[in-house]
């Protein structure tokens, strides 16, 4: 049975990157929907008010909703923090939007690290393009 909803998706439906993100952001909202009856809303109301947002489930009871860093609050970030470890956490602070569990000196360092990461990520830090040599 399974073998046949895969065959189904491959000659029924056309493989895109936008269905594959479609695919991923459903898959997602639907691990939270169970615990977080109204993630649909929370998501609208962050994309609302802060434009480009992205969520990151740790898994069907925790999660964070973040925006990327802007270049001169990164500026401020790295001018007012000299160790990695509070540099990360001011990303957080400054770029989490929502978050279903508290962030506080009491959140486990995976986590702050984590979702510092994907903040950057999402800021450009880094890239999937290819580097061509000339």
């Amino acid at each position: 049975m399974e073998e046949e909803k895969v065959e189904q998706i491959n000659t029924e439906t056309e493989i895109t990157p936008g269905n594959v993100e479609n695919l991923i952001k459903e898959s997602a909202l639907g691990l939270l929907r169970e615990n977080f009856p109204d993630i649909d809303d929370i998501v609208n109301s962050c994309k609302d008010n802060y434009g480009e947002v992205y969520l990151y489930a740790f898994d069907e009871k925790e999660f964070c909703i973040y925006r990327p860093v802007k270049r001169a609050e990164y500026a401020r970030i790295v001018a007012s923090n000299s160790v990695d470890i509070d540099i990360e956490d001011a990303i957080v602070k400054c770029c989490v939007v929502y978050s279903s569990f508290e962030i506080s000196e009491n959140t486990k360092a995976g986590k702050i690290s984590i979702m510092a990461s994907l903040i950057q990520y999402a800021s450009s830090f880094g890239s999937n393009n290819p580097v061509v040599r000339l």
